[in-house]
């Protein structure tokens, strides 16, 4: 889960440019961490349907996001081949998953942007929040507006309250992924 969330960080261009292989590693590994999973396989014709309904998917959405629905396909695609051996089937079970959950992590970005898309700052009362969850882990702190400052034996440390200093990205899809 944590490898499918950090992944976005590479294949967004949000931070940075995209690291396309890096982001690739990440999706392929986490994948690849998730055969053993078992769960519900469908029909051959459910798989079928699902394969074709996500061709329009496929083809209209834009990188990265279009990996979720690759997945998907593939793993229904390798899940209705019959080869006689074991690993295909559980390569398929590994690939839904990590489809779905991609697919989910992909709204919750897409709704992230839309909520920090006009400013970073954080809107009342999530400041005075993050300045409790602050105290809360035994930090020296003090809030100034939208500031949030954090004391050191020689300086204060002042960090604007944004919604990347409460939730970042990755950690907003590690949540929504283990949902």
């Amino acid at each position: 889960m944590a490898l499918l969330s950090a992944s976005w960080l590479f294949g967004l261009s949000y931070y940075h440019d995209a690291i396309w292989l890096a982001w690739a590693m990440l999706v392929a590994a986490g994948a690849g961490l998730l055969i053993g999973f078992n769960i519900r396989k469908p029909t051959a014709v459910e798989a079928g349907v699902a394969a074709v309904m996500l061709l329009p998917a496929i083809d209209l959405a834009p990188w990265p996001y279009r990996s979720a629905p690759l997945l998907i396909f593939v793993g229904l695609v390798l899940g209705i081949v019959a080869i006689p051996r074991r690993w295909p089937k559980a390569v398929a079970s590994a690939l839904i998953v990590a489809g779905v959950i991609l697919m989910a992590q992909s709204l919750a970005i897409l709704g992230y942007e839309y909520v920090t898309a006009r400013s970073h700052e954080l809107i009342w009362p999530f400041p005075s929040l993050l300045y409790a969850i602050s105290r809360l882990l035994g930090f020296r702190a003090a809030l100034d507006g939208t500031n949030l400052g954090l004391y050191s034996p020689r300086a204060v440390h002042l960090f604007g309250a944004t919604w990347e200093l409460l939730l970042d990205p990755a950690t907003l899809c590690f949540l929504v992924g283990g949902i």
